[in-house]
């Protein structure tokens, strides 16, 4: 869905669509959505000073909750849950703020 797959998760705003895809495709606005999440919690592991390994071995036994799938997660390599978003929202508030603002931009009119 984007121009740059190694900018997930890491680049400032957000990734410049792939050719042939459309700003206001949803996959893209989706994959928008988990780029933005996973560079606060890029960002907020590493604030903390640890890596992903480290911090999930801090959270205990979540399903689906291993250091493997959420670095995929936070390279755009897998798509994020529902259950991801609200358990990273929840360590790292600042992602909801800014996934709403970017929710905010949307062309009311497209469908």
């Amino acid at each position: 869905m984007v121009l740059r797959s190694s900018e997930f998760g890491s680049t400032q705003g957000l990734i410049r669509p792939a050719d042939g895809v459309a700003p206001d495709d949803h996959r893209y606005r989706a994959a928008m959505i988990q780029h933005i999440l996973a560079r606060y919690v890029n960002q907020g592991v590493r604030s903390r000073g640890l890596s992903m390994t480290s911090f999930i071995a801090t959270v205990g036994e979540i399903p689906g909750m291993t250091a493997d799938r959420q670095r995929r997660i936070m390279r755009g390599e897998t798509a994020a849950t529902f259950g991801d978003f609200a358990f990273w929202v929840a360590e790292f508030p600042k992602a909801a703020v800014e996934i709403s603002k970017y929710f905010e931009h949307w062309d009311r009119g497209a469908r």
